[in-house]
């Protein structure tokens, strides 16, 4: 079975949908082959056409259907291009963690005398030597301490990454729902015009009815169908946004405007809190806060010594000129070397810097922190409004707007009312579905936003059950 493994591994298939089985016929047949592969013409005109073939049959394939909201955004975590950047970024900084704080490499030194110095013992010919640099101790742990810091930045850069590219895709779901139900809005009252048309046709031919309002019915008509238009292109571009989010699928999208759903807006303090808590960016600054005060820290432990141990060897040769007892006696050194921090106006500079970045941080914390909070209440108050808009519509407007139209269109359908009052009622029914639309599209939009900085789930979609209930 080894043969046969090597076989597959010769024709260069891969893919987690290629799965092979051998039996003891194809086992042989495959021996045969593996022995027939050593022709070149065989691989050239068999093999490579089989391999690719294959390689073609095992790629997944792209056109997977996004079928609601929460497995486009799975797509989106797997497939966004920025988010597995920002991931890797972070995992590499994180790799870069055991390389710090550790002693700097050893030193050998090796050295050859072309003229040798004579000693009593003999003249020098060669000499060796390995020294050890030992940094002032406290600064190896604040090299790690900045390195950690380093990852955890890293890290809150990702997540901020993450939370932004998906509610830049949660914004374009919503935005493609919304053209679909206005869309669909459109259909429904374009074909209750045709259905007019139709009527003042007949009224027309048989001559109870009037050219004006045959002509108002056609005009109104043709808006709708500009309308039609206009929202196909944008539904197309939509389409487009979405399908980039969740990694270049071809297949169907199903998005459901009535399954979308804002959650019950939280109080305002309790918003301000989760931002405080759990805000990304804010995360990301107060770790490079703690990062500025390891930089400043590094710089003031720059003024400490450094030590080198070092141990040396010199090999002597035997003494020309003399016959001492210790004739030719190698020779061994141990040294220490300390570093002279001398110069303080260069550690002063490092230090005063280290400590002006810190303060610069930490008025951009305080800045970020500012400016967040304020952007939840502004979001807040504008989500607010759109609610209170929405009950509006959805309690009193909408109905009674209904309601004219339903007694127009009696009186049209009765020929007590002309063209002229109906198409008004008609654009007025279209004008509060349409409305109600955008007031629900933005609601939902602000509370993405409000999802998006205070890390809390706010859009979302309701369960088919719950949906047909």
């Amino acid at each position: 079975m080894q043969e046969c493994s090597k076989l597959v591994c010769r024709l260069g298939v891969r893919g987690p949908c290629l799965r092979l089985r051998f039996t003891e016929t194809d086992f042989k047949q495959n021996l045969q082959i593996h022995t027939q592969m050593k022709n070149p013409l065989f691989r050239y005109y068999l093999v490579l056409p089989l391999a690719t073939l294959l390689a073609q049959w095992a790629t997944p394939a792209e056109g997977t259907e996004l079928a609601d909201l929460s497995h486009y955004l799975e797509r989106v975590r797997q497939h966004d291009p920025a988010i597995a950047e920002a991931r890797l970024r972070w995992k590499a900084v994180e790799a870069r963690v055991p390389a710090t704080g550790v002693l700097p490499d050893p030193e050998l030194a090796l050295g050859h005398f072309f003229a040798p110095i004579e000693t009593r013992v003999g003249p020098q010919r060669q000499k060796l030597g390995l020294f050890q640099k030992i940094p002032w101790p406290e600064r190896l742990k604040t090299e790690r301490s900045l390195a950690e810091d380093e990852v955890t930045v890293a890290y809150y850069a990702y997540m901020d990454t993450l939370r932004r590219r998906i509610a830049e895709a949660k914004a374009a779901w919503i935005h493609l729902a919304s053209i679909e139900q206005q869309r669909s809005i459109l259909d429904r009252q374009r074909t209750l015009l045709e259905e007019a048309l139709s009527t003042q046709d007949s009224r027309f031919t048989s001559g109870r009815g009037d050219l004006a309002d045959r002509l108002l019915i056609r005009n109104r008509l043709t808006e709708l169908e500009s309308r039609q238009l206009a929202l196909a292109g944008d539904q197309q571009a939509a389409e487009a946004e979405v399908r980039h989010f969740a990694g270049g699928t071809t297949g169907a999208i199903s998005t459901s405007w009535d399954r979308l759903q804002a959650h019950p807006l939280p109080g305002r303090a309790a918003l301000t809190e989760a931002l405080l808590a759990d805000n990304d960016l804010l995360k990301s600054l107060a770790s490079q806060v703690e990062r500025a005060k390891s930089s400043r820290d590094l710089a003031g432990l720059s003024r400490y010594p450094d030590v080198t141990l070092g141990f040396e060897y010199s090999r002597v040769s035997d003494n020309r000129f003399a016959n001492p007892s210790d004739d030719g006696t190698d020779a061994f050194m141990g040294s220490i070397r300390i570093s002279l921090p001398i110069w303080k106006s260069k550690y002063d500079a490092l230090e005063r810097s280290a400590t002006h970045a810190l303060s610069a941080k930490r008025k951009a914390q305080q800045s970020l922190r500012d400016d967040l909070i304020e952007a939840v209440h502004r979001r807040y108050a504008e989500a607010e409004a759109r609610q209170r808009q929405i009950r509006l519509y959805e309690d009193r407007l909408l109905p009674q707007t209904r309601e004219a139209y339903e007694a127009t269109l009696s009186g049209f359908g009765s020929g007590q009312s002309d063209a002229l009052h109906w198409i008004e009622a008609q654009r007025d029914l279209l004008d509060a579905e349409m409305g109600l639309v955008h007031l629900r599209t933005e609601n939902l939009r602000l509370m993405n936003r409000l999802e998006r900085l205070a890390a809390v789930e706010l859009v979302g979609e309701q369960a088919a059950a719950n949906n047909n209930q």
